[in-house]
């Protein structure tokens, strides 16, 4: 099986990217990933298990996309509203 990750950006804060247009595959076999506490191991795996959105790039495995791809992010505020008794 053929994991890859294309052009995937992600950042906890405005102007601060933990990945940055990272690109790699992953095929058969083990990965170690090595580095220091903040270097983006955890957010890359998050980002490669799909349990975090990249803010932009692809992840794919086999060729195939497990999430589409999203709409540009709202700029507008909910509200939530409550029952009065």
């Amino acid at each position: 099986m053929t994991l890859e990750i294309s052009r995937c950006t992600y950042g906890y804060r405005r102007g601060v990217h933990v990945l940055d247009e990272l690109s790699l595959t992953f095929g058969r076999g083990c990965t170690v990933l090595l580095g220091p506490n903040g270097a983006g191991k955890s957010t890359l795996l998050g980002v490669a298990a799909t349990a975090i959105e990249p803010d932009s790039g692809r992840v794919s495995l086999r060729g195939w996309s497990p999430t589409p791809p999203r709409p540009a992010r709202s700029t507008g505020v909910g509200s939530a509203g409550c029952r009065s008794r």
